[in-house]
């Protein structure tokens, strides 16, 4: 079974990139690779959605 993370998010240009790395990490760390991070932005308008999309494209399970 998949596991999938949620992060439901709206304006967090100062904590999403390192809440997303230091799950990443964490379930690195843990050797559990089965799982997904889906980022819900609610309308952001800040540089949120351009952060969300880094992360995307810098990690496979990130969506």
């Amino acid at each position: 079974m998949k596991w999938t993370i949620i992060f439901p998010v709206l304006n967090e240009r100062l904590r999403l990139e390192s809440g997303v790395v230091r799950t990443v990490e964490y379930l690195e760390s843990i050797d559990f690779r089965d799982y997904e991070i889906i980022i819900v932005d609610n309308g952001s308008e800040d540089e949120t959605p351009r952060i969300a999309a880094g992360l995307c494209e810098r990690y496979g399970t990130v969506s």
